[in-house]
């Protein structure tokens, strides 16, 4: 059992990584990943210790059922874990968006196509350079003016798009930067435990062995019951 023993090794690697660089608050989307990445290791090691935990008394056939009927709980609640996963990061990710937006004003003005215009007419090297100075000077709606528009209208590469969002967020709100790159780095690291708890569950349900086995004692039951009814009342 050496090798389940290193999955949950596996997983409080991940854990104590995880716990290295965690908000002080604890309702933020990060402490939640992590409670989530904490549940499945506990889940894990459950497993693993019933599977070890076989009783004297217990026939292998009904230890195999006991533990696979374990495993495709477990296996059920991975599944619950990767979409808790999903959706906690997805509504952390708003709410740090929704903090950038009363920082930096990405939203852009009445000027916005005249604005579009003047930056056509520039040369690549003034483009650049005028991006780079409406990012650092947090003039938000005039670039937002040419990074929110199609590239039809603009002709900048998507690639510099993504550059200059990142610069002016990096610049005028760097603790709503940073708490999202970490969340991201939390959120891979859940989606790692989760495919651990995957593997586990994975390994310890065999389909059909465990139908195998049920078939078999349908059948007993099935005859407990035809000897039963042939004895008289």
């Amino acid at each position: 059992m050496a090798k389940y023993s290193s999955y949950v090794a596996a997983l409080d690697a991940i854990i104590e990584r995880v716990s290295s660089n965690l908000p002080v608050c604890g309702q933020s989307a990060s402490n939640k990943l992590h409670f989530e990445i904490q549940r499945l290791r506990t889940a894990v090691n459950a497993l693993h210790t019933l599977n070890s935990a076989r009783s004297p008394t217990e026939t292998e056939a009904a230890h195999i059922k006991k533990v696979s009927l374990a495993a495709k709980r477990l296996g059920a609640e991975v599944a619950t874990a990767r979409t808790r996963v999903s959706e906690t990061t997805r509504l952390g990710l708003l709410e740090i968006d929704e903090r950038i937006a009363q920082k930096i004003d990405l939203r852009p003005n009445g000027y916005a196509a005249e604005i579009r215009a003047a930056f056509r007419n520039l040369d690549y090297v003034k483009q650049i350079s005028l991006l780079d100075e409406l990012a650092s000077s947090n003039r938000g709606p005039e670039l937002a003016a040419i990074i929110k528009a199609p590239t039809l209208l603009t002709g900048i590469d998507p690639d510099l798009v993504s550059k200059f969002t990142e610069l002016v967020i990096q610049k005028h709100a760097p603790a709503e930067f940073q708490e999202q790159f970490d969340l991201m780095e939390v959120m891979n690291s859940a989606l790692t435990a989760v495919s651990v708890g995957e593997t586990v569950a994975g390994e310890f349900l065999d389909p059909v062995v465990l139908a195998k086995i049920e078939a078999g004692e349908s059948a007993a039951n099935e005859a407990e019951v035809a000897f039963t009814n042939s004895l008289p009342a």
